[in-house]
């Protein structure tokens, strides 16, 4: 289990906003449990190409300001998925979501 799982979660929560935290994918269809890191949480999984008899997945975060999903992290995923998921036509795809510019307030 690599280091970051080994914490405690209960002290997780003064991590600043560009830091990669930790969230679960709980997959009712397959019955897996799946933890990863991402900087913010993902709302989209794309299915993208397959490596050794199972899915690559992006799982995807949304900026509605530019209408774009950008990589927050990459799952490998049963090939059962495939199956059960729709397709999409196009989509707007960012692989690294560029840092805001913030103002300070005085």
């Amino acid at each position: 289990m690599e280091p970051i799982f080994q914490r405690p979660l209960t002290s997780r929560g003064s991590e600043s906003y560009e830091q990669l935290k930790i969230f679960t994918l709980v997959d009712t269809n397959t019955l897996t449990v799946t933890l990863f890191r991402a900087v913010r949480p993902p709302v989209a999984m794309l299915l993208c190409g397959s490596e050794g008899g199972m899915q690559r997945a992006l799982l995807c975060s949304y900026d509605w300001k530019s209408q774009t999903l950008y990589r927050e992290s990459v799952l490998r995923v049963e090939t059962l998925v495939l199956e059960k998921m729709s397709r999409v036509d196009r989509f707007r795809l960012g692989l690294k979501r560029p840092v805001p510019e913030t103002v300070e307030a005085f």
